[in-house]
């Protein structure tokens, strides 16, 4: 009676791996769907090596879409992944960039009288400098006008003119057209200071113009 119940109990054990075991194996099938060159949809146990890089869908035996993997991209996709990443980081750093500019200008500036006196005082010592270039130019011509007059009247007098009097003559050239050079990039300095600070005065309006807008909004919202 015991040897009975005894091969009653393992038959069951056996018949109970068999199933498990088959069960598990049925889990494991899997079939493939891809598109083959002439654009049909095909079918199988195994996916095709020249297939691989395609789109490809991975289906149970009940014919239900397990996995799906994606066509392998194309040079030209990689490329044009790779620059819009680019560009969105340039774009990204661009916004940086300007909030950190936007910041110096608040930490810098308590309002906007203040960046107009930095400008005026910019721009008057630019003034100053330029006038004292044009004083040099005034020396300098006085210097090479009688230098000149000295050289004219050695010659009438039919003598050669002396090296040192050659040499101021020179030399008054030079001063003379170093300053005038001297002037013409103050004067473009002048220019682009004065622009610099009307750009910076009208941000400034347009940030501090922001920052009302948003306590106003705060006190609405509260």
């Amino acid at each position: 009676m015991e040897d009975n119940r005894f091969n009653h109990i393992l038959a069951r054990c056996i018949c109970s791996i068999l199933i498990l075991g088959f069960s598990q194996t049925a889990q494991a099938a899997r079939f493939y769907k891809w598109v083959d060159d002439n654009g049909l949809v095909r079918y199988g146990d195994r996916l095709p090596p020249s297939f691989a890089k395609n789109r490809q869908e991975i289906l149970n035996e009940q014919g239900v879409i397990v996995e799906t993997h994606a066509a392998a991209k194309t040079p030209e996709q990689l490329a044009r992944e790779t620059r819009l990443q680019k560009e969105a980081q340039q774009k990204q750093q661009r916004l940086d960039e300007q909030a950190a500019m936007d910041k110096m200008l608040l930490d810098t500036y308590s309002s906007e009288d203040d960046i107009i006196m930095a400008r005026d005082s910019k721009i008057n010592a630019i003034d100053a400098a330029i006038r004292l270039a044009e004083s040099r130019i005034t020396r300098s011509r006085k210097t090479l006008d009688e230098s000149r007059k000295q050289a004219a009247q050695t010659e009438r007098a039919g003598k050669v003119i002396p090296k040192q009097l050659a040499n101021s003559i020179s030399n008054a050239r030079n001063q003379i057209s170093d300053n005038e050079t001297f002037i013409k990039n103050k004067t473009a300095e002048h220019k682009k200071v004065y622009r610099s600070h009307e750009k910076s005065i009208n941000h400034y309006r347009q940030l501090m113009g922001s920052a009302a807008d948003q306590r106003t909004n705060t006190l609405v919202s509260e």
